[in-house]
């Protein structure tokens, strides 16, 4: 049984960017860095669809754990006037 390649993520990476640019053919770059035509699309195709995170402005991804945050306090707020509901209610019936 034949053993799987592993890659780098440095590799894929330069593969990947080779392939974006169009120099040479994806069977010429298959050739040349040893790699079946298939993967070197399938990583074209994550670097390019995948990447939109890495441009996104940098206040959009502090302001979401914030977003979190908030809503982690809003629940933990509901969650207290409920407890605070529920003693008092027990007491009721006693």
């Amino acid at each position: 049984m034949a053993n799987r390649k592993t890659y780098t993520t440095k590799f894929k990476k330069q593969v990947a960017l080779e392939a974006i640019k169009e120099h040479l053919t994806i069977p010429q770059i298959a050739q040349k860095f040893n790699v079946h035509p298939s993967q070197i699309k399938a990583w074209k195709r994550i670097l390019t669809e995948d990447s939109d995170p890495l441009f996104e402005h940098g206040n959009r991804q502090k302001n979401k754990p914030q977003d979190g945050e908030k809503e982690k306090d809003n629940l933990l707020r509901i969650i207290g006037k409920l407890q605070v509901e529920i003693d008092f209610l027990k007491k009721t019936l006693e």
